[in-house]
């Protein structure tokens, strides 16, 4: 195994951890003991235990990209682990609702650190030919991550009423924070992180050390592209961002911001997280209670792992692009089925029309998985250049959480009110955002970093060098 893909993987127990502690919540607060200790917390403190996660993330991401480019990618990571640690901490040993309250804010802090930064390190240590599948580890994770916390608060529900039921799963999250902590002090600086920062031997070194492999390739043509990796820094040099109002005023760096945007608010507008909610209220109609619950969650969490690897896999073959209009092409029609059956089946006693509902809830988990959810993650790190990748990625993963905070306070609120009307509103979404994929969205597989640069009107500094070297061979042969 090369060293990039060593740390790209290490790395996504990071967001292994994000994936965990944000399905572990809706496993711990069924559990009994959970329940008994903490006094039964409902309304505005329930929903503080939730709220609070998703606005640590949020500044997070602010976090990321301030400290992405002040300190490098590598000591954001190592920081917001440290930062997890504590807060995993405070979780388990909670006394009160407000204890977990505050742990769960911290921890929330540093996961907002890791979903902007971990990515942002694997796609600037990947190279173009396999750095959708690197990125696309850090979703892998995620989907994991969330699967585990499902089965473990299945199999916690059986411990009997012991503190046990629920101290050991939230403390469980603990083990990846240790290990990113130990680990990532020892892992490289980001090599265009260096030759940002003018370190150009060490990036060098560090660029061989990660991907050099004699059986793949001959050293001069990895020293080719670390020279074009680094002509493109320094001429970038010339025209780098210094202020943050640069990203929404300057036209190529504004559409990237667009995009990187969309497609992070995108992972929360296409409708999962009403899909998440509507599912225990079928559940309840089907007169499914206790662990069977658990059971049927745990099932539906474990469909988006498997989907997602098979993506991951697969996405450097099957294109950025191509792979996200297929998906959300699937998740349009699934919704607009779960709609329909909701609209005719919600609220009767017809097991068969509830239990097709179920089977569509389950097929939109497979539908988003199955691409959406390996792409967002490179696509948005790999289209900015490294001199505002981390400002942009941190700006794009903030918006992705306001969203989340956003949703997750309305939607109750409405589908008690209208109920499956409030459907409508993803659909629309959905519709937008494959229009959003089929025309605006530039195909990034295969490019450099580098060359994705081209993409957006900006100069690229190796394919100037090769057309002059194309011209001169004309001009000769002319002579």
């Amino acid at each position: 195994m090369r060293q990039d893909t060593f740390w790209a993987t290490l790395l996504a127990s990071g967001s292994l951890m994000f994936g965990y502690d944000s399905g572990l919540l809706s496993t711990v607060i069924a559990q009994p003991e959970f329940i008994n200790y903490f006094e039964n917390p409902t309304g505005a403190l329930l929903g503080g235990i939730v709220s609070c996660y998703a606005a640590g993330a949020a500044l997070g991401c602010v976090y990321t990209g301030y400290f992405g480019d002040r300190i490098g990618r590598k000591w954001t990571i190592h920081i917001g682990a440290v930062i997890a640690l504590v807060g995993s901490l405070l979780q388990t040993a909670s006394v009160n609702v407000h204890m977990l309250i505050v742990g769960r804010a911290v921890t929330g802090f540093a996961i907002g650190s890791f979903f902007g930064s971990i990515p942002l390190y694997q796609s600037e240590i990947a190279r173009s030919a396999n750095r959708g599948f690197m990125v696309a580890l850090h979703s892998a994770a995620i989907s994991f991550g969330y699967a585990l916390s499902n089965w473990v608060g299945f199999g916690f529900y059986w411990v009997g009423r012991s503190q046990v039921q629920f101290r050991v799963p939230i403390g469980l999250q603990m083990l990846p924070a240790a290990i990113l902590t130990i680990a990532v002090p020892f892992m490289p600086n980001s090599p265009r992180w260096l030759v940002e920062r003018g370190r150009y031997d060490e990036a060098w070194e560090v660029t061989r050390k990660l991907q050099f492999n004699p059986k793949e390739m001959v050293e001069h043509e990895l020293r080719a592209e670390f020279d074009a990796i680094k002509d493109q820094t320094i001429f970038e040099k010339d025209t780098e961002v210094t202020q943050l109002k640069e990203l929404f005023v300057h036209p190529p760096y504004a559409r990237r911001l667009f995009l990187a945007s969309v497609i992070q608010m995108g992972t929360q507008l296409v409708g999962g997280g009403v899909i998440n909610y509507y599912q225990t209220i079928i559940y309840k109609s089907l007169g499914i209670t206790g662990y069977q619950v658990l059971l049927i969650a745990a099932a539906y969490g474990s469909v988006g792992p498997i989907a997602t690897a098979i993506s991951a896999a697969n996405v450097d073959k099957w294109g950025r692009v191509p792979t996200l209009i297929a998906s959300q092409a699937a998740i349009l029609i699934v919704f607009i089925f779960v709609t329909v059956l909701s609209a005719v089946y919600g609220s009767s006693d017809n097991r068969g029309g509830q239990i097709a509902v179920i089977v569509f809830i389950f097929l939109f988990s497979i539908s988003f998985s199955i691409g959406y959810n390996a792409v967002w993650a490179p696509y948005s790190a790999e289209i900015f250049p490294t001199s505002i990748r981390a400002r942009g990625v941190g700006i794009a993963t903030f918006l992705n959480f306001c969203t989340q905070i956003v949703l997750s306070e309305i939607s109750p609120i409405v589908l008690q009110s209208i109920g499956w009307k409030y459907y409508f509103v993803f659909i629309g979404f959905d519709i937008i955002l494959l229009g959003l994929f089929c025309s605006v969205f530039p195909e990034t597989n295969g490019k450099s970093l580098e060359e994705i640069n081209g993409l957006f009107g900006d100069v690229v500094v190796h394919e100037l060098e090769i057309e002059a070297k194309e011209e001169v061979v004309l001009t000769e042969n002319r002579g």
